[in-house]
């Protein structure tokens, strides 16, 4: 069980009110000495709060500003398995405490050192990541994630579940959810946001039982920019979501990469733009290591030990016999025959399924 002071009580209580928005528990919260007077200096507490909602939600507030809603909230993180880490707690991450508008609270589960580590990257993109950026993207992060450098995203499909799943092995990987744990979005990504969950960390500002709204996903793209050293944007059109996490990382002077495409592929528009307006191109792995003072020799490069199926259908894609229904009839197969061997060397990284039964060598 997580023991908590006084003072990440009153955060707790704080922030799980109905109705105060952030800059009113910011201002409280600057409105006291120390946010345990919440819980003692009740008069001037109901002044200010007067002064901001009027004497009926004043009285209101102050009737949850106690321990014993504290200790409520407490009991509802334990039975989820979840800790509260407030901007007062020592694991609080500096990252964060450098950005304009610092979490009151981060609902975290999962292995909480991973906010204090020393190397982190953002990686973000579009829902709609072509099959081969994604394969590309899983090639540039895995010797990245490898060599310690903790992997943050969201939690949507595309970019961000490429960057989960590839950093799953190391476990250096940290989810920041848009709404609270409970409420995954999508949730057909519960299924691997669980799995961060044990070897990982998945992270939200907002209580567990808040769904997410609209107006949280370009918010919660600052804790992204916020947690990493460096944020690489692999894909996004001109409106995407990830231009949020591009501005933020700018704003707060942190390092932009970004895969190049060519002319006429929408989902590539808002990297071309950011390479245009003087982020870094990012075409391998080495970009990124290099960011980190790492090196690729340093990096062990994965074995693959294919057996004699395996062997031979991947020799035949990588020889350009990408169309699967061409091979099945001039082999006299069944697609049914090749399907398995088709998908071990996808979960490999080898190959990447295109559109149809057509596949393409990644390596």
């Amino acid at each position: 069980m997580n023991s908590y002071t006084k003072t990440e009580l009153a955060v707790l209580c704080l922030d799980a009110l109905d109705g105060l928005e952030y800059k009113h528990e910011k201002a409280l919260l600057s409105f006291v000495k120390t946010p345990a007077e919440l819980f003692t200096d009740k008069n001037s507490v109901k002044k200010y709060l007067a002064e901001f909602f009027g004497e009926a939600k004043a009285n209101t507030v102050l009737l949850s500003l106690n321990e014993s809603f504290a200790e409520s909230v407490v009991d509802g993180l334990e039975k989820r398995g979840v800790t509260a880490v407030t901007c007062y707690s020592d694991g609080y991450p500096e990252r964060l405490k450098n950005i304009d508008t610092p979490p009151l609270v981060l609902y975290a589960k999962g292995d909480l050192s991973l906010l204090k580590s020393q190397k982190t990257l953002g990686a973000v993109g579009s829902r709609k990541t072509l099959p081969n950026t994604e394969a590309l993207l899983k090639e540039v992060l895995k010797p990245v994630a490898a060599a310690g450098v903790t992997l943050v995203t969201g939690s949507a499909s595309g970019a961000d579940k490429t960057v989960l799943s590839t950093a799953l092995e190391s476990g250096k990987v940290i989810s920041v959810l848009t709404g609270g744990i409970d409420h995954v979005y999508p949730d057909c990504n519960r299924s691997i946001i669980e799995r961060v969950a044990k070897c990982g960390l998945v992270v939200s500002e907002q209580p567990p039982d808040v769904v997410p709204k609209f107006w949280m996903f370009p918010v919660r793209n600052r804790i992204i920019a916020g947690l990493s050293d460096a944020v690489l944007i692999a894909s996004g059109d001109k409106k995407s979501g990830a231009r949020h996490t591009a501005d933020f990382a700018l704003n707060y002077a942190k390092q932009v990469y970004a895969f190049p495409y060519s002319v006429g592929i929408t989902s590539g528009e808002l990297c071309n733009e950011l390479i245009k307006n003087g982020a870094s191109l990012c075409d391998s792995a080495k970009d990124l290591l290099l960011e980190f003072g790492l090196k690729d020799e340093d990096i062990e490069e994965p074995v693959f030990e294919l057996d004699e199926d395996e062997k031979v259908l991947y020799e035949a894609i990588k020889n350009g016999q990408e169309d699967m229904t061409d091979y099945c009839m001039k082999n006299n197969l069944k697609f049914f025959e090749i399907a398995p061997t088709l998908s071990s060397l996808e979960i490999q990284g080898l190959i990447v399924k295109l559109a149809g039964n057509r596949y393409k060598p990644v390596k």
